[in-house]
């Protein structure tokens, strides 16, 4: 049975990367369907007095699961990061926290840069 999976994306990056044909692919193959994608423009907004909209709309789509994506920041740790998103009541989302962000891996990666300002 498929499971319909619903991501909450700290930004635009992120919600490009989930809804690039290659990741769906990677979706498909491991039995999940990508019901929702939004972007929360910042990880400001994923701060729980903010981001109980979008986890209303993952309820809306009628998602399996909901997974939130966003990078350390300015953060000492991946469970601080966890704890800021969270606050004190835990919310029903998995949280995944790159710890360099999704733009540090673009500008490590030379080969693709050089292939898009070529």
């Amino acid at each position: 049975m498929v499971k319909k999976v619903g991501f909450i994306c700290e930004g635009e990056t992120e919600k490009i990367i989930v809804e690039s044909s290659a990741f769906q692919r990677l979706l498909t193959d491991l039995n999940l369907s990508c019901a929702v994608a939004v972007d929360a423009s910042g990880n400001g907004n994923l701060l729980p007095k903010n981001i109980q909209n979008h986890l209303e709309t993952m309820r809306r789509y009628k998602v399996d699961f909901t997974i939130i994506l966003t990078d350390l920041d300015e953060d000492v740790c991946i469970t601080k990061t966890k704890e800021r998103i969270q606050g004190s009541e835990k919310n029903e989302a998995i949280i995944i926290v790159s710890v360099k962000t999704i733009e540090s891996w673009f500008l490590a990666d030379s080969k693709t840069l050089s292939l898009v300002f070529s």
